[in-house]
């Protein structure tokens, strides 16, 4: 609404320039001109409501640098000895991460799930002016190959 209400007080200064500057010069053309521009700048305003309704549509993934930062987090913990299926969406209200840690067997589900904290703590404090929804699931063997080899 407010890009709508923006379009709407740009295009009225603009018809109300136009026709006081034709008053004073007598030249017509300045309509033709100031037209052109309100139409580019609709234009121009529609193609970034359209970006961005087509992000949020087609569940367009975190950038690469977030993701990275994010890998990154997590295979400097030396807890962790692997992780998998990594997922990121962004919406225009939410960050979305899901993602499968490995741990040693004998590890305690205790500490797994203190760690699994770790990380989602982290992923909120290096983004924190971004609202998260962090799913991490606990796997106690790296059960991707498995998946891998019964395809």
């Amino acid at each position: 609404d407010a890009l709508h209400y923006k379009t709407d007080c740009l295009t009225n200064a603009c018809t109300l320039g136009a026709l006081v500057l034709i008053y004073f010069t007598n030249l017509h053309i300045i309509d033709a001109i100031f037209g052109i521009v309100i139409s580019l700048y609709t234009t121009f305003s529609a193609f970034k409501i359209i970006k961005k309704a087509l992000a949020f549509l087609m569940d367009e993934a975190l950038p690469k640098e977030q993701v990275d930062k994010i890998c990154t987090l997590i295979s400097n913990n030396p807890e962790i000895i692997s992780y998998h299926e990594l997922k990121t969406r962004k919406t225009p209200s939410c960050n979305y991460l899901s993602v499968h840690l490995v741990f040693c067997p004998i590890i305690s589900l205790l500490n797994a799930h203190k760690i699994s904290d770790e990380i989602e703590e982290g992923v909120r404090k290096m983004f924190e002016n971004e609202k998260w929804d962090i799913q991490i699931h606990l796997d106690p063997y790296d059960d991707a190959e498995q998946e891998r080899q019964r395809q």
